[in-house]
């Protein structure tokens, strides 16, 4: 009876050590992330807000810098690339929530 106890103690403790090192995954932000007029619920990743080429179809009617509006409950990270780059040389800015700012329409924003 006691091997038994002590066999489900060490099970318990294995869960708890496990549920403490692994980190959760990427939880979506709650809210709106809006950017150049486009609502994205719930956002969650990497925006790229490099304009479209006009050339292949794409408008040229894109401003720059382009607003962007933080109505969620996470900080949104500008970086100074189109693909989110997570060197921490490549970051500009962030948007806090709540916040605006005018971003460069060759970078990009990121919801952790």
């Amino acid at each position: 009876m006691r091997s038994h106890m002590v066999t489900i103690l060490g099970a318990l403790a294995s869960a708890a050590l496990l549920m403490v090192a692994v980190p959760g995954s990427a939880q979506a932000a709650t809210g709106t992330l809006t950017i150049n007029g486009v609502d994205h619920v719930d956002p969650v990743g990497c925006f790229d807000l490099t304009p479209p080429d006009s050339s292949n179809g794409g408008s040229s009617a894109t401003p720059d810098p382009m607003p962007v509006k933080n109505n969620t409950d996470k900080v949104v990270v500008v970086w100074d690339t189109w693909e989110c780059n997570t060197d921490a040389n490549d970051q500009v800015s962030t948007i806090q929530p709540g916040a605006e700012a005018s971003v460069d329409a060759d970078s990009s924003v990121s919801v952790e």
